[in-house]
């Protein structure tokens, strides 16, 4: 999960979840050493503390670097000035990166269990530096990390796997980045398409990791949904929050880092009402699915035709389920239900709940069967 400004008033999310991504929480490298000589820990503090009251684990993401530090400290993103100036760019010694690392790593040991090495640094917005470069402050970091404390974990930085951002991801396998990572991390979004379109764009960069030998854990640190998408009904929401979360899971996602609890000026599927701050109905099905997940595995998904979708879902307790939806909007199929009550998701409505037949929409529901898998 990403939460933004937890200290600032957000209240703490009315959703399970077990590890909280500190991106746009504005605790980048800039934020935290704004001088040579100068630190501001502060909100950090503040977020560790919350994570270890609400036994979460903190996935920390590095860089973006201080102005005074920059190898361009003039150079800015015009739609990203936010960050700073000079904060896309590489440092210019990389003595400067060590410090910052260093001094993080020590003060949260046994704190902050993960980082990441940097946000989307195949895009200009975040980094205008080479892969190459991107490996070079990779291994670094590492090394200080491992060295601190060996057990903290290290997430490659996560490109948005688009094809540009594919092709980035290749030239830093190459150039070895892989091996400067516990896990590989990596950005799924796909509007204005459906979710059924992640299923392509993760077996892409899961060939990568094989065609470069990296057998590590796959994570995605930043899902959700943005412009140009948006949603007619609340129920068109929650049933994207279903398919994204449950295709992922399919497709050996190990972590998914929604995005975000509390953004209102970029996100157009909101779990929370940016006025009230109640919880929307795609908070519910995230809950909910999380609930009926646990002693789960999600053997396979796969495309019975064009729209329709099943999901094979086996229990602990030896129950098998089948998790079906149509991702065509406005195409239903309806099959009967048997002696089994099928387990409808929060964003489908009572009628249909009542009905006789169980109506197959973009809304996934789940049916016990017999089936062995």
């Amino acid at each position: 999960m990403h939460i933004h400004r937890s200290a600032d008033g957000t209240p703490w999310p009315q959703v399970p979840f077990g590890s909280w991504r500190l991106w746009d929480a504005h605790v980048t490298w800039a934020d935290l050493q704004p001088g040579p000589s100068t630190w501001d820990f502060t909100r950090l503090d503040r977020y560790v503390e919350l994570a270890q009251t609400h036994n979460v684990d903190l996935l920390l993401t590095l860089g973006m670097t201080p102005r005074w530090a920059s190898s361009q400290p003039d150079k800015y993103s015009e739609w990203f000035r936010e960050y700073g100036e000079g904060a896309q760019s590489p440092p210019a010694r990389i003595d400067d990166w060590r410090e910052y690392v260093r001094n993080v790593a020590i003060r949260y040991r046994g704190r902050i269990r993960y980082y990441e090495i940097w946000n989307e640094p195949n895009r200009p917005e975040y980094f205008m530096g080479s892969p190459q470069q991107m490996v070079a402050l990779s291994k670094v970091a590492y090394e200080v990390l491992k060295t601190v404390d060996v057990n903290n974990g290290v997430v490659a930085p996560s490109v948005n796997c688009d094809h540009s951002g594919q092709m980035w991801l290749r030239r830093f396998l190459a150039a070895g980045g892989g091996s400067y990572a516990d896990v590989l991390g990596a950005h799924f979004y796909v509007m204005p398409r459906e979710p059924e379109a992640m299923v392509e764009e993760i077996e892409r960069v899961q060939s990568l990791m094989h065609a470069y030998g990296i057998k590590k854990p796959l994570w995605n640190t930043e899902a959700g949904w943005g412009p140009p998408s948006s949603f007619s009904s609340q129920d068109d929401e929650a049933a994207f929050v279903v398919r994204t979360l449950i295709l992922s899971a399919a497709a050996g996602i190990q972590r998914v880092y929604w995005y975000a609890w509390d953004n209102t000026n970029w996100v157009t599927l909101r779990l929370t009402d940016p006025l009230t701050g109640a919880t929307r109905r795609g908070a519910l099905a995230y809950t909910e699915l999380n609930h009926w997940l646990v002693g789960a595995r999600v053997q396979e998904c796969r495309a019975e035709s064009s729209n329709s979708w099943s999901c094979q879902v086996a229990k602990d307790n030896g129950e098998r389920w089948l998790v079906l939806w149509n991702s065509g909007f406005g195409t239903h199929q309806e099959i009967h239900k048997n002696t089994n009550e099928p387990r409808y998701f929060p964003c489908i409505n009572d009628s249909a709940m009542r009905s006789p037949a169980i109506a197959i929409g973009s809304c996934p529901v789940a049916v016990r069967t017999s089936q062995t898998f």
